[in-house]
């Protein structure tokens, strides 16, 4: 439901709440929402709000060194910032994955 609406707010909510009760991995599953809302989104004023909510969840799963879940969400919000036309979201998603990198290689 919360993906029919086309909402990553609702999304998120939904996902977090299954995340609670579930043992499953959050940010693997957030990441699999918002991919799902940008295949199905058709009014481009959503993909700034799916991108920003990638790269909010990126930053979180590198915070968690979920380096997968991190590199799978700054691909969700380069895709929506490109699909929004935004290049300012998409520089911002651009720099999220340069910063995975470079944790990845510090470890940190």
């Amino acid at each position: 439901m919360a993906l029919a609406a086309g909402e990553p707010s609702l999304v998120g909510i939904a996902v977090d709440r299954i995340a609670k009760s579930f043992a499953v991995d959050r940010f693997l599953m957030h990441a699999v929402a918002l991919e799902a809302l940008n295949q199905t989104v058709r009014d481009s004023r959503r993909f700034p709000a799916v991108a920003a909510s990638a790269l909010d969840l990126a930053s979180q799963a590198m915070d968690a060194k979920d380096w997968p879940g991190a590199q799978r969400l700054c691909a969700v919000a380069f895709t929506a910032a490109r699909k929004a036309g935004d290049m300012n979201l998409s520089q911002r998603a651009a720099d999220a994955a340069r910063e995975l990198s470079q944790r990845q290689v510090r470890g940190w």
